[in-house]
């Protein structure tokens, strides 16, 4: 997530000017990313407990892509605005979705450790792909920072869901806010083989 990102967030208000922006337009296009973010991003609990916590996870990061490929395909302005509102207001929805998550998963006094690393690897990964990011909008242009945020983002959530899903206390059960709502209701999977073996 943080590569993706930082080949994208660091750019994208020079990236608006490109379009025909001027300061006032991209003030606005930020303010209304944030208001959106704090809005919208109330309703991440709900998305929780429906989708429940990998899901919705998923579907809140993936949202972007569909935008970013829009932007590959046809740059404009209105386009841009709304990629970037849409951006601000999923990484609002989906922090702390993912961050609740991982502190069930986790030992209590496991949890300061990982959030230090976590933050350490996401300002890695962020500010060495923005090194990358600017040498690459230099010499090819923007839209292949955007093609790079939409592979690492499905990548990184493959891999966030792939592994997850198959986690012991997901399985069991014991984590039911893992799993969609429609899921809970039907029994743990670690307990429906343990009857089935001989």
């Amino acid at each position: 997530m943080a590569v993706g990102a930082g080949m994208v967030f660091p750019f994208f208000n020079v990236y608006l000017t490109t379009l025909g922006a001027d300061a006032t337009t991209v003030g606005y296009v930020y303010a209304l990313g944030g208001l959106s973010a704090a809005a919208v991003g109330l309703s991440a609990p709900l998305i929780s407990r429906h989708l429940g916590s990998l899901v919705g996870v998923a579907v809140v990061r993936l949202s972007i892509v569909p935008f970013y490929l829009a932007l590959i395909m046809t740059p404009s302005l209105p386009i841009a605005a709304v990629t970037h509102i849409v951006r601000q207001t999923s990484v609002s929805m989906a922090w702390p979705i993912d961050s609740t998550f991982i502190a069930e998963v986790l030992p209590p006094r496991a949890r300061t450790r990982v959030y230090g690393l976590r933050a350490a690897a996401w300002n890695l990964g962020y500010s060495a792909a923005s090194l990358v990011a600017g040498v690459l909008i230099v010499h090819v242009g923007y839209q292949v920072t955007f093609f790079d945020l939409i592979v690492f983002t499905a990548l990184a959530m493959i891999i966030f869901v792939g592994y997850y899903s198959r986690h012991p206390r997901v399985l069991s059960g014991e984590l039911s806010s893992a799993v969609p709502r429609w899921r809970r209701s039907r029994p743990p999977l670690v307990d429906a083989f343990a009857e089935e073996a001989p």
